[in-house]
């Protein structure tokens, strides 16, 4: 699909253009550089449609169904739920909610999941939780560059092996990085600072963000127990792997200090700030959504707290 969607002849047809006149036979050239790009343009561009319905690349899996089904499940339950805390009553609309929620858990029963197909959907909705944690601890400034990039690949990788059934566990993916970040990685040790990185500093870092991303994501996988057909021994195995995750993460973080690489009250310190930071940034992004502040109010505030905490 890749190969025939791109347009090709777009760079050739300027350089045909900025041919001099004096070039041999540059009408021609320009002539028959313009006609490969209408000919991508006629044939190519008007079958690609055709081409990935052929490839099957507009199916949507059963894992896929049942996510949507289950947001949409979701939604209508919590919006249930405000409407009810707002003491707001309308016929009409609580009977829209009622069809909708059905409509739903119709989508949930009939999308007849089998065994691996709830092993995805659990397991991919956990990794993808433990990404968004990365990407919100890098925003938020708790994650330096070096940190963000190795826990980026290694998540992606595991979304990539789960998506094809083959996830390992207790892969040790930190020696699979490419060679040129291992080698950023070892010159950034060696530069003085600011330029370089405390090597150390950023494997209590990085282990810490996976013990809370596995945490979170462990937590999370509680809301398919309120959706049918889902298996609750599945929901069970699912949590046991991000389970096993934060658990070898403390362990990791226990090496660190009973070695001597960070002292424990220290360790725990930066734990503990690294958590107010984030529970901080969170509730002042949930104070957005709902428009109770403004972007550059809640920016302002988490600064200062970054501050604050800083200082203390």
């Amino acid at each position: 699909m890749l190969i025939w969607g791109g347009l090709r002849g777009g760079v050739a047809l300027a350089l045909a253009l900025a041919l001099p006149d004096e070039v041999p036979a540059s009408d021609t050239i320009i002539a028959a550089t313009g006609g490969v790009v209408l000919s991508t343009l006629l044939l190519n561009a008007t079958t690609i449609r055709a081409l990935v319905h052929w490839l099957g690349l507009d199916r949507v899996s059963p894992s896929d169904l049942y996510l949507g089904a289950a947001a949409r499940l979701l939604a209508i339950e919590a919006a249930r739920a405000r409407l009810a805390e707002l003491d707001f009553h309308d016929d009409v609309l609580d009977a829209h909610l009622r069809l909708a929620e059905v409509e739903a858990r119709d989508d949930l029963v009939r999308s007849n999941l089998s065994e691996g197909d709830e092993d995805q959907v659990l397991t991919l909705r956990g990794l993808y939780i433990e990404r968004e944690t990365y990407q919100r601890l890098s925003d938020a400034g708790l994650l330096p560059p070096i940190a963000t990039r190795s826990l980026m690949y290694e998540i992606d990788d595991e979304i990539e092996e789960a998506e094809e059934g083959t996830l390992r566990v207790d892969a040790a993916r930190r020696a699979h990085l490419p060679w040129y970040a291992r080698l950023h990685r070892i010159v950034l040790g060696l530069l003085p600072p600011p330029l370089g990185e405390d090597l150390v500093e950023v494997a209590y870092v990085e282990v810490s963000a996976r013990r809370i991303a596995a945490q979170k994501a462990a937590s999370e996988l509680e809301h398919f127990r309120a959706l049918p057909n889902i298996d609750d021994d599945q929901i069970l195995a699912a949590k046991e792997v991000f389970n096993h995750w934060e658990r070898t993460a403390d362990r990791r973080l226990d090496e660190l200090a009973t070695h001597g690489e960070i002292e424990r009250k220290v360790l725990y310190r930066r734990q503990s700030l690294a958590l107010s930071r984030i529970t901080a940034r969170e509730l002042l992004q949930t104070l957005v959504t709902t428009g109770v502040i403004s972007s550059a109010v809640a920016e302002e505030a988490g600064d200062r707290i970054m501050v604050d905490l800083d200082d203390g």
